[in-house]
């Protein structure tokens, strides 16, 4: 069987005994659903065939598919260190597992923090909508925030025939043409909410290649002597939508505000200013010009990304479980919840033979994810 350390005994009441079995205890059981799911989705192959590996071949130890296989099973399971992994062996479900809506992030980019943030996402945002076109079903619109609207992102949209939403920001010109619309009416506001007034007008700015439509939303406020104000761009046609129905749509935010607080909550990406790169590898020290190469700021930044999209593959696969659950019991279950409830569910591990026997305290919940589990089509794209 298995060594049994020495028998600890508390000073406070010497009739305990506390043994530690560290090959037979498990507080990761969910890295077995974890790894389920990827290869019942065909993640890790789909990912495999698509990236490069620049390693020597006389050197690798562990293929690629490994590697991404186990570094997204810590993430999943919070192990936020790439060090954890040295007790990765110690855990008997996460060795078996390494032995081998909707509100999904659809895609994912890390930008400098000094980057302006229109410019950058241009390429991101007209990448994600190319894709997008040709497998979801029925008509899209885009919707962004102020800091997205740019003369290059909104030709792009219109040239692709992809209506959108925004917010824009104020300037002087705008405020000028908001100022006749910003008097409080006579009289005292009626106990109700507080009401909203709409004005359809045409605005261009300085960068922009012609005049297009946008809306101006007077919003009452409580207690203030002025009503506060902002503006909505739209391509979309008045007769398609009036003003209030645009501005509903537009506050149909989705998920992805809520489901990447889930992702900071339950994954908390380690990102770092500088790198912690291997220095030795089976005890030989590596190259200095790789590590100087890959200390620079660029070096730096592409190993960031590299964690943050790791963390938006590790969420996704959450996310999967997450949806299953919600499918089974037809209740909602935040990603902390999925998080505590099934993947960080204490367990006993048995070996009898050539059979290994995983006891866990979670029955119920995994009995009805690994039923609705089998019944998922999948289809990767």
């Amino acid at each position: 069987m298995s060594e049994t350390l020495p028998q600890i005994r508390p000073s406070f009441n010497r009739s305990l005994r506390l043994e530690t079995r560290p090959e037979w205890l498990s507080a990761d059981t969910g890295a077995l659903v974890q790894r389920e799911m990827m290869d019942r989705s065909g993640l890790i192959d789909w990912l495999t065939e698509r990236l490069h590996d620049p390693r020597d071949p006389s050197s690798i130890r562990y293929p690629l598919s490994d590697l991404l296989r186990t570094r997204l099973l810590l993430l999943g399971q919070g192990w936020r260190d790439q060090s954890d992994a040295d007790r990765l062996p110690q855990d008997p479900s996460l060795r078996v597992a390494s032995c081998a809506e909707t509100g999904d992030l659809i895609d994912g980019e890390l930008f400098p923090g000094a980057s302006h943030l229109g410019k950058r996402a241009l390429k991101l945002t007209l990448r994600v909508v190319d894709r997008c076109r040709g497998r979801l079903r029925g008509s899209m619109i885009v919707r962004m925030d102020a800091g997205f609207p740019e003369p290059g992102l909104l030709q792009g949209l219109e040239s692709r025939g992809v209506p959108y939403i925004a917010r824009i920001r104020k300037n002087e010109v705008l405020n000028r043409m908001a100022k006749p619309y910003l008097t409080q009416p006579a009289g005292r506001p009626p106990e109700a909410p507080p009401r909203l007034w709409f004005h359809e007008l045409s605005y261009q700015a300085g960068t922009w290649d012609r005049a297009r439509r946008v809306v101006l939303v007077v919003r009452e406020r409580p207690g203030e002597l002025y009503p506060d104000h902002f503006w909505l761009l739209t391509s979309l046609s008045r007769k398609r939508y009036e003003a209030e129905a645009l501005l509903a749509r537009y506050r149909k935010r989705g998920k992805a505000e809520g489901h990447m607080g889930e992702l900071m909550d339950v994954l908390d990406p380690a990102l770092s200013s500088a790198s912690r790169l291997k220095t030795h590898y089976r005890g030989k020290s590596l190259k200095s010009e790789a590590r100087s190469e890959a200390r620079t700021e660029a070096g730096v930044r592409s190993h960031n990304e590299v964690r943050f999209l790791l963390n938006l593959l590790a969420y996704e696969i959450l996310h999967l479980g997450r949806v299953i659950m919600e499918q089974a019991t037809r209740r909602g279950w935040s990603l902390r919840r999925f998080h505590e409830r099934v993947l960080r569910v204490a367990s006993r591990v048995l070996r009898q033979g050539r059979s290994i026997f995983v006891i866990s305290q979670g029955a119920t919940d995994w009995k009805r994810l690994w039923k609705r589990l089998a019944r998922v089509s999948w289809a990767p794209g």
